[in-house]
């Protein structure tokens, strides 16, 4: 091929191959293709990349520099220190600068790298890989190196010793290698990396677990989420909580010196059905065969021959035979007579009754509010009032109860996450739509048992399962995960089958209740779950999802630009085979949409945005590493804050591969900030950017609409 036909190639390359992508712009585009072609004659690159932004080419160019180490683009890279060699001189590096590419020519395309040249008083070169736009770039973690915070957000001494940069659309790579630091005492970095689980853990706070220090035990030993019940408790209790939990927090930060980041779920009652008060506030046993008076006097206080009901449509809802079960079904009674405000039953087996079991009528259609008027107060009155992360809508029948849920809301909690919880076969029948309108849900086993035949329990627990996960949407398996470690501690042998095939199935987070709330162990409890995930992960086979998911993705028709970036983004990994993916996000959506294709790889999050942090703490696989937003923007700066904050948590090893994943919208006020300096040469490129804008804009309305 001569100069001319490989000039040609690399044009039709870099305008995306006759192919468009959103808007009319260019499509993915194999850069180390154009590389390669370009290994006789650098100037193709230059000419194109000018040629393509109508910029006007400069007088000096690659080719009139010599030529260091081989006689193509590698050439440039430079040993590490290990071998002894040096970089070029000031005066090649000078040319150097002249010709090569900078921002203002730079080619806007899905998988775009910038190569930044700079002189520096140690090093004669130093390279850096910048991320532009919707980009991908897989780099390789660098280390042995001290680190020291220069006052100003910055690690000084912190330098990448070899990268290597990889373009998903193409099978070759190219290597760029800087000089190595200067020599100074090493930082030791384990060879090693920490086995992290990736399903997280919810737990429900309580009288046994809202102190201090058991909250710092339950963080230490895993809680990514803690739940406050709202079925339970007044505001300044719950308020209470959530203060003993941020100081929690921070011990947990000093002790470790590591970032802890911990979602607040706030759980609404709904509208359930709940029996009331007891006498004396003690438990009354229950005989088999004996007559019990179920009351809709939710005044009174009860004993063992009458109870009260919170659901003042008892009468009207319920037949003679029907069955009526209380506190998740452990206390099975039949309608025998139907009286005036009250019903009688028969009580089918012996029991022990405490106060304010949940009750539920199965196959009847429960006439209740989507969201009661204690709900409403307790989303405009705490909610909004203290750092909750996310609400939990309980008893969510349709799409409808969830915009309920968010009208209470406003604008002013428009930042809260809402979780539909799925408890009736009526939500089963409306699962596409709820899953659709909802942040995610919660598979509420204790109040969906009852409703379903214990034998289709599993089928629906897999189903709800596997809907989010489709859609990308965080799922919640709780009640009775190890139900027995409230008074015991270890679980049964069944109870650890049912946490490890809930994390085969898919589910994102696993919930303890009583467990933690009100249970004897309740770190034992965290850490013991948190050994049957690791374990039950090991044999998950990630490939298989992500090719399963991908195939479903495909199946439905055109694929939105964040979707096709995220599945980019893990083929990547998965073909580099890359410890981690790290995503820049300020909202966290680009994050969640890796996460759904289950990478093999772990996925950090980098943002400036603690809500989005938090909102992480459900995603599966996903952890979240919080920076300063001027840091943030440094694209140079926040890669080597996140380097410095992999290694010193052995999430990687020195030289792993690392995949970069950026999105526009966390990068495009950097970007414009250029176009205002030289806007005659960006014109292009703007225009470009507002395409791209529109279609990630449609995304949203999409999701919004649905």
């Amino acid at each position: 091929m001569n100069s001319a036909e490989k000039h040609a190639a690399s044009k039709f390359a870099l305008k995306g191959g006759g192919k468009k992508g959103a808007g009319g712009g260019p499509a993915h585009m194999p850069l180390v293709r154009v590389a390669s072609l370009c290994e006789e004659d650098p100037n193709i690159v230059r000419d194109v990349v000018m040629e393509a932004h109508n910029t006007p080419a400069r007088p000096k160019t690659l080719s009139s520099r010599p030529r260091v180490g081989s006689e193509s683009m590698k050439g440039l890279r430079h040993r590490t220190a290990s071998t002894g060699s040096v970089g070029p001189t000031a005066a090649e590096i000078r040319r150097l600068r002249r010709g090569v590419l900078d921002w203002s020519s730079v080619a806007v395309m899905s998988v775009m790298e910038v190569l930044e040249w700079r002189e520096d008083d140690e090093h004669e070169l130093d390279v850096v890989v910048v991320p532009v736009i919707d980009n991908m770039a897989s780099l390789q973690v660098a280390g042995n190196s001290e680190k020291q915070d220069n006052g100003e957000g910055q690690i000084a001494g912190q330098e990448p010793n070899e990268r290597e940069i990889v373009s998903p659309a193409a099978a070759t790579s190219l290597e760029v290698a800087a000089p190595a630091p200067p020599p100074v005492a090493p930082k030791k970095h384990s060879r090693r990396t920490k086995r992290r689980r990736r399903t997280k853990i919810v737990c429900a706070i309580g009288p046994a677990s809202r102190e201090v220090e058991t909250l710092v035990d339950l963080l230490e030993a895993g809680m990514n989420v803690a739940r406050l019940n709202f079925s339970h408790g007044d505001h300044a209790y719950h308020a209470q909580t959530i203060k003993n939990l941020q100081e929690a927090i921070r011990l947990r930060e000093e002790r470790s010196g590591a970032q802890c980041h911990c979602a607040i779920l706030m759980d609404t009652k709904g509208p359930e059905i709940r029996t009331g008060m007891l006498k004396d506030h003690e438990p009354v046993e229950l005989v088999t065969g004996q007559l019990l008076e179920i009351t809709t006097d939710y005044t009174l206080a009860g004993t063992s021959s009458i109870v009260a009901c919170s659901y003042k449509e008892l009468c009207a809802s319920v037949r003679v035979g029907g069955l009526i079960l209380i506190a998740d079904g452990s206390i099975q009674t039949r309608v025998e007579e139907i009286r005036e405000t009250s019903v009688m039953v028969r009580v089918e087996n012996d029991a022990i009754l405490e106060e304010r079991k949940n009750m539920n009528l199965p196959g009847v259609s429960i006439r209740l509010p989507g969201i009661t008027a204690k709900d409403k107060y307790d989303l405009e009155n705490f909610a909004l009032n203290y750092p909750v992360d996310i609400v939990s809508g309980s008893f969510i029948r349709t799409a409808a109860n969830v915009r309920a849920v968010r009208a209470c809301l406003g604008e002013r909690g428009k930042h809260i996450r809402v979780h539909a919880k799925i408890e009736s076969v009526e939500a089963l029948r409306n699962i596409e739509e709820i899953i659709e309108e909802a942040d995610g849900v919660h598979v509420s086993r204790g109040d969906l048992g009852m409703e379903l035949p214990l034998s289709k329990l599993f089928l629906a627990q897999k189903g709800v399962i596997r809907w989010a996960n489709l859609a990308g949407k965080p799922v919640v398996t709780s009640t009775q995960m190890l139900d027995s470690m409230t008074t015991r501690p270890r679980p049964t042998n069944a109870e650890c089958s049912d946490v490890a095939n809930a994390v085969l199935d898919g589910t994102d987070c696993v919930m303890l209740s009583a467990e933690t709330a009100k249970g004897m162990y309740p770190r034992e409890s965290v850490a013991t779950m948190g050994r049957i995930i690791s374990e039950a992960e090991r044999v998950i086979n990630y490939e298989s999802y992500y090719s399963t998911i991908r195939a479903e993705v495909l199946s439905k028709g055109k694929v939105s630009v964040v979707e096709a970036l995220a599945s980019s983004a893990v083929e990547t990994s998965l073909d580099v085979r890359a410890d981690l993916i790290v995503v820049v996000s300020d909202s966290g959506d680009l994050a969640r949409l890796v996460a759904k294709y289950r990478p093999t790889a772990r996925i950090v999050v980098v943002t400036s945005n603690r809500v989005t942090a938090h909102h992480m703490s459900v995603c599966r696989g996903v952890s979240a590493m919080l920076l300063d937003e001027a840091v943030l923007s440094a694209p140079r700066e926040m890669w080597l804050h996140a380097n410095k904050y992999i290694l010193d948590r052995a999430w990687a090893r020195v030289g792993a591969m690392v995949t970069l994943v950026t999105s526009l919208y966390d990068i495009k006020d950097s970007v414009k900030q250029r176009l205002d300096q030289q806007p005659n040469k960006f014109e292009r490129l703007s225009n470009t950017i507002e395409v791209r804008k529109i279609s990630l804009d449609a995304y949203e309305t999409m999701v919004e609409a649905a």
